[in-house]
């Protein structure tokens, strides 16, 4: 027989004399009605060949789910349980960091910026000549690098729908930004508004 307990709402901020809430909520998620226990991680595939050095999963436009991930070398997409490179003889001294556009993955690292595309399931270099960069996000309907051309203080925008076109000095919105405080980038948040983590 199964019996469900009601604990009421997780309330770490109140106090804790006359609370009818939960203090503490460890190895559990929220469910209807309660909590239910966070089961132990399994494994879906193979280790990469080298040393993982970031990943995430994305959807395309037809709902076609892609999982990659990258390592000092090679950039992966997940196949039937085994990783697959799609992009090699890379230097990655950084991490993989990712952004959607549309059906294409920026991919960057530390180097020129890479793009997979997940209908096609194909990956190169990202074309329109953009600068080297270790961040990338999306915000609205450009795609943004930080620490680009070598700069910890300089972000760079593509032309407002097109994630190829980087020349500046038009009014297409490719744009440089310069942060002239703050000291160096550390991140970037895409969405509606575009943060800038310093």
């Amino acid at each position: 027989m199964r019996m469900s307990i009601p604990f009421g709402a997780y309330s770490p901020d109140h106090a804790q004399h006359m609370t009818d809430g939960l203090m503490t909520c460890d190895g559990v998620y929220a469910s209807a009605n309660g909590y239910r226990p966070v089961k132990a991680f399994s494994e879906i595939a193979d280790a990469l060949a080298g040393t993982f050095k970031g990943g995430a999963a994305f959807i395309a436009s037809d709902g076609t789910a892609r999982m990659l991930a990258g390592d000092g070398t090679d950039l992966y997409v997940l196949s039937s349980g085994t990783w697959t490179s799609v992009l090699g003889s890379l230097t990655v001294e950084d991490r993989w960091r990712f952004t959607q556009f549309g059906d294409d993955i920026i991919c960057t690292n530390g180097g020129a910026p890479v793009s997979y595309d997940l209908v096609a399931g194909t990956a190169g270099n990202l074309a329109g000549s953009p600068p080297v960069a270790d961040l990338c996000a999306t915000v609205r309907d450009f795609v943004i690098l930080g620490r680009t051309s070598g700069s910890n203080q300089l972000v760079r925008s593509s032309k407002q729908g097109d994630a190829e076109t980087w020349a500046t000095g038009n009014s297409d919105g490719a744009d440089e930004i310069p942060l002239y405080s703050g000291g160096k980038l550390m991140g970037l948040a895409g969405g509606e508004y575009g943060l800038l983590i310093q």
